[in-house]
């Protein structure tokens, strides 16, 4: 089985060397490395360039002003590997490319969950992993969506499938899912198949990357449902506070009670994820979880009204999945 690692990069001087020694190291090595670069105005492609004495097997495709997707098919269209694996510029566990292809040893598997872990060297960047990372317990195999982060699949699904969606510049390895569970193909989970993946360092980011994320999901009209619970909760949220200043004290209980249970999933990720945190870490993190989360769930709320605007509107030309 020939197995071929597809990255795709745009402006990655600061994390891209510590991602390709991460790949050097493997305990499997891919036949063949191909990265597409969207037109990095950094280093980037330098930096890239001083690995192929290391890296034999690497080749770098440039294409300026492709989105990921683009930048994918266009790497997956070069390979000649009958397996595809997919990451993005993280860190690799040393095991991540063998755990990931095992499970292609069964003929009937098409494609491979691999899993991710938080790279958090700020305690910023911690308490975010915990909002936004789940843990292992959290995933249910048979529901679980891979991630763009640790995945692979055989090309002949890819084909199956007509690849990676390029109108959309977000979002992209979901509907890419979602198009292969539709053609039912076998999902395997593979949770030893692990990279690190670093969270946004600063509020600023954050709240765009979820902005981004949600305005996709309306040009996708991705889980509208659970978009349409978020907005009720915050409506009663604000309910709440009018009857506070009214001097009607039982829905700020519920909010309370609410918010206890929710924010408790998301400390006890904090623990898990950060198992060696110092107390003070932890502390903060209590104030600083439900922040987060609001201003994660902030963003959300201003991006799918957004995309669901430029879907109607046309200003995204959209593709059924």
């Amino acid at each position: 089985m020939k197995t071929s690692l597809v990255i795709s990069v745009l402006n990655e001087s600061r994390s891209i060397n510590s991602f390709l020694g991460s790949l050097s190291t493997q305990s499997q090595s891919p036949n063949e490395i191909i990265i597409v670069d969207g037109g990095s105005s950094d280093d980037t492609v330098a930096k890239i360039n001083q690995w192929s004495p290391k890296l034999r097997s690497l080749h770098l495709i440039s294409k300026k002003g492709a989105n990921i997707s683009t930048s994918r098919n266009l790497g997956i269209r070069k390979a000649s590997g009958d397996v595809i694996a997919i990451t993005d510029v993280g860190l690799l566990d040393k095991d991540w490319l063998r755990n990931i292809t095992r499970p292609f040893s069964d003929s009937s598997v098409d494609v491979v969950g691999g899993f991710f872990h938080p790279s958090a060297p700020t305690f910023f960047q911690k308490a975010l992993a915990a909002v936004t990372i789940p843990t292992l317990p959290e995933i249910k195999p048979s529901q679980f969506l891979p991630s763009s982060r640790s995945v692979a699949f055989r090309k002949s699904a890819w084909q199956e499938v007509h690849g990676y969606p390029e109108w959309i510049p977000i979002c992209e390895d979901i509907i890419f899912d979602l198009k292969l569970k539709k053609s039912n193909f076998k999902f395997a989970f593979a949770p030893d198949a692990i990279s690190f993946w670093e969270p946004r360092p600063n509020i600023h980011k954050f709240f765009r990357q979820y902005y981004l994320y949600s305005r996709s999901d309306g040009h996708a009209l991705l889980w509208p449902k659970r978009h349409a619970v978020r907005y009720l909760t915050y409506l009663f949220l604000l309910i709440a506070l009018i009857a506070l200043v009214l001097q009607v004290y039982w829905p700020i209980g519920l909010v309370l009670l609410g918010g206890l249970i929710y924010t408790y999933r998301l400390y006890h990720r904090f623990s898990t994820h950060f198992p060696d945190a110092t107390l003070s870490h932890r502390l903060a993190a209590a104030f600083f979880i439900p922040i987060l989360t609001f201003i994660g769930d902030l963003a959300k709320m201003v991006g799918f009204p957004v995309g669901l605007y430029e879907r109607a509107t046309g200003k995204v030309i959209y593709e059924k999945f």
